[in-house]
């Protein structure tokens, strides 16, 4: 299936999908929930996105800024 290059490291373009779908769904509820609109993300999704980043250390990503 491939690869996923990121400026952090490269990861399975599975993970790479993922990564990018949360980042969207993150960032929409956000944008929403400061212009006062409707915030809300699909259960499954958000379980989806949830999942995979449980299962990543984010202490040494977090060390980096």
């Amino acid at each position: 299936m491939g690869d996923r290059a990121y400026p952090w490291g490269t990861i399975p373009a599975a993970a790479g999908l993922i990564s990018n779908v949360g980042e969207v769904a993150l960032h929409s509820y956000d944008l929403a929930r400061a212009t006062g609109q409707e915030a809300r993300l699909d259960p499954n999704v958000a379980q989806l996105v949830y999942d995979f980043y449980v299962t990543i250390p984010m202490d040494g990503l977090r060390d980096k800024g």
